[in-house]
């Protein structure tokens, strides 16, 4: 009884997180326009390591915002939406 209370609190876990996901993805892929973008965004969205190529394409666009964009996927992908920084302070001796 317990037992299939666990397997189906985490059933819908998972779902809530891969729903989650889904509308993530939908989210990055509406909000570039640049097409070799897109194409990029969409390898990284299915896990798919990126080429030379596409490197290229990444180095040489404009549309840094929406490169900025990607990047930002597969950072909260990785490692969740916190972010952390610091301010250093100069020491003199």
């Amino acid at each position: 009884m317990l037992q299939q209370r666990v397997i189906n609190l985490y059933r819908q876990f998972t779902m809530s997180i891969n729903s989650h996901e889904n509308t993530k993805a939908e989210h990055l892929l509406g909000s570039i326009k640049n097409r070799n973008l897109q194409i990029i965004a969409e390898k990284v969205i299915q896990g798919v390591p990126v080429n030379e190529s596409d490197t290229l394409a990444m180095l040489a666009t404009n549309d840094i915002l929406e490169l900025g964009s990607i990047a930002n996927y597969l950072k909260s992908k990785l490692h969740g939406d916190a972010v952390y920084y610091s301010i250093l302070f100069p020491q003199n001796g």
